[in-house]
């Protein structure tokens, strides 16, 4: 089976994308990934074949815009100055999604592109299955997180609205961008909100979060899933390059008791020094160690016993 698998964003974004489709390799499919230019390099070692979007999401990331809107918390200002930022070459993006797609048998899609995977399965023909890594799926159990806090949503009825309300401002931010793919592929004007018709439609939706984190909803329909966080295997970690550890590392985690992990990713970090000073605060406050996994922020690597900046 050809598989085309299209993806959008940071590493967090594509890592579960590649380790699924590094599976269905070893079972004998054959996959394709559209991925962000600066993360075409992890695809390509695993062994599958990439098709690059015009998009550098660290270099986005790392920008004044980016660090600002995602520091101060409010995900909406931030998909909006990402949305336009993607204007200015979406003809480019959809491109490579074409490409990435073509005679594929199914498409397989992260939330971010999920609106241009519906459209490319209307195009070609062929099904469309939603994986997603972030819990976007209504529910009364948890206030949708990219928007609210829980703890301002005292009622059922009120988180599931806040769900609702996300998804709505998601797809008028994107419906001009949805448009103008659809153009691109031939097909005639919108199409409506993405989601709300995957859920009409009752398609099935996996998630690839961990359980302890995500039980599944107790109101959830039967067509969607959780079925945890994936591993990566060695070989993979090994294709990566990320098998040996740092001789200085291995010797702080073994100076002492297990540390707690605190990771960043691909999250800007506006004041390091006081990102840090939290940090040692709280491990010295719980008697633990802490280990920071920097990611693309500038923490500077102020190691002490307690705490080890990688």
């Amino acid at each position: 089976m050809r598989v085309a698998i299209i993806t959008y964003g940071t590493r967090g974004d594509v890592q579960p994308y590649v380790v699924l489709g590094h599976a269905l390799a070893a079972r004998g499919h054959a996959v394709r990934v559209a991925v962000c230019q600066n993360l075409v390099g992890m695809v390509d070692a695993a062994g599958l074949g990439s098709v690059p979007i015009p998009f550098d999401t660290q270099e986005f990331m790392s920008s004044p815009e980016g660090r600002t809107f995602l520091s101060t918390g409010k995900m909406t200002r931030f998909l909006k100055e990402a949305v336009r930022r993607e204007t200015g070459c979406r003809d480019a993006i959809g491109e490579a999604f074409i490409e990435t797609c073509d005679d594929a048998d199914v498409i397989i899609s992260n939330a971010l592109t999920i609106t241009r995977a519906r459209s490319l399965g209307d195009a070609n023909g062929v099904p469309v299955l939603p994986v997603y890594t972030v819990p976007i799926e209504p529910t009364g159990e948890f206030a949708c997180p990219y928007l609210i806090r829980s703890t301002a949503a005292p009622t059922r009825a009120l988180r599931r609205g806040s769900h609702v309300a996300f998804e709505t401002v998601y797809w008028q931010g994107s419906r001009a961008n949805d448009a103008a793919f659809r153009r691109q592929l031939g097909l005639p004007g919108r199409h409506g909100n993405a989601l709300r018709a995957l859920r009409r439609d009752r398609v099935p939706v996996h998630h690839l979060v961990t359980r302890e984190l995500l039980p599944e909803p107790t109101d959830w329909p039967s067509y969607l899933h959780n079925v945890g966080a994936v591993d990566v295997p060695a070989s993979l970690r090994e294709a990566w390059g990320e098998t040996h550890t740092d001789p200085a590392l291995a010797a702080w985690l073994d100076a002492g008791e297990p540390p707690v992990f605190f990771g960043y990713g691909s999250m800007p970090v506006l004041d390091p020094a006081a990102a840090l000073a939290m940090i040692s605060e709280v491990a010295r406050r719980l008697g633990v160690r802490a280990i920071v996994g920097a990611g693309w922020s500038a923490l500077a690597n102020a190691t002490t016993d307690d705490v080890y900046v990688a």
